[in-house]
């Protein structure tokens, strides 16, 4: 399952550049598990660096970290 979740974050780095974050609610949605599951692999993968955390307009952004596999 951390796999799936870092690939869907992958792909919306790809598709916008890495301009654009991925929200908690979307990705909750095209993993289609729930929101404690998530936590804690998001939780795991920013304590990896594989990911970093911004705050944006309305929510909280997740954004691929390119920086880690360099």
């Amino acid at each position: 399952m951390k796999d799936e979740i870092l690939n869907i974050i992958k792909k919306k780095h790809r598709l916008t550049g890495g301009h654009c974050g991925q929200s908690l609610v979307t990705l909750q949605r095209e993993a289609s598990i729930g929101f404690i599951e998530l936590r804690e692999i998001l939780n795991q993968l920013w304590r990896e660096k594989e990911i970093t955390i911004s705050e944006g307009v309305n929510n909280k952004l997740i954004f691929y970290n390119p920086k880690k596999s360099k």
